[in-house]
């Protein structure tokens, strides 16, 4: 079992324990990373993580100061696992939501709802080959959703081995930066 402990804000020290091996997490160096560099636009905002897995990056940003976080994740364990350990921590039932989609049912719930996100963070299953559709793809289907705020960001977190596109569809790539085999990249919509 992996332990996970949230490291900054209201609910600062509090464990996940995250119980799924089958999933990688997000190490504590790359979560302070994501987090020092969203931290001027995290308060007061919504903020959508959209392959869940531990529940830890959204939990970090309900912690911080987010209003609202959607958390999503397909696998159905590790889903009542984040509502059941959700429910548990977070006394404001008005500040989160919990949905157990494929990415593109979300996106287009989301939408559907019209939900917007001030923050996008997407951590899929991590693809090591040098260029891959995939991220195109997730990034092209994000922007059409229009479920990112005008000012909004995307956070992508993949495989440093990764080349990520400059340009999907409306979104524009604003920095990357790599912590060993790990990558964080950043788009916003191109103004």
């Amino acid at each position: 079992m992996n332990t996970i402990k949230i490291i900054s804000g209201k609910y600062k020290g509090k464990r996940i324990p995250f119980k799924f091996n089958d999933a990688d997490i997000t190490t504590q160096k790359v979560k302070e990373a994501l987090f020092s560099i969203i931290d001027p636009i995290i308060k007061n905002s919504s903020f959508l993580d959209l392959f869940t897995a531990s529940g830890q990056i959204g939990l970090e940003a309900l912690s911080r100061g987010s209003t609202l976080v959607a958390f999503n994740d397909l696998d159905k364990k590790r889903f009542d696992f984040i509502k059941e350990y959700i429910d548990s921590v977070v006394l404001d039932k008005d500040s989160f939501i919990v949905t157990n989609f494929h990415f593109e049912h979300a996106l287009r719930w989301f939408a559907s709802k019209e939900y917007k996100f001030d923050i996008i963070f997407v951590d899929p299953p991590y693809i090591k080959n040098k260029y891959n559709e995939f991220y195109i793809k997730l990034l092209d289907l994000i922007s059409v959703s229009n479920i990112l705020n005008d000012d909004g960001l995307i956070a992508v977190q993949h495989h440093s081995e990764n080349n990520l596109d400059e340009k999907i569809g409306n979104l524009i790539q604003t920095k990357r930066r790599n912590y060993g085999s790990t990558s964080l990249t950043f788009y916003e919509h191109d103004k």
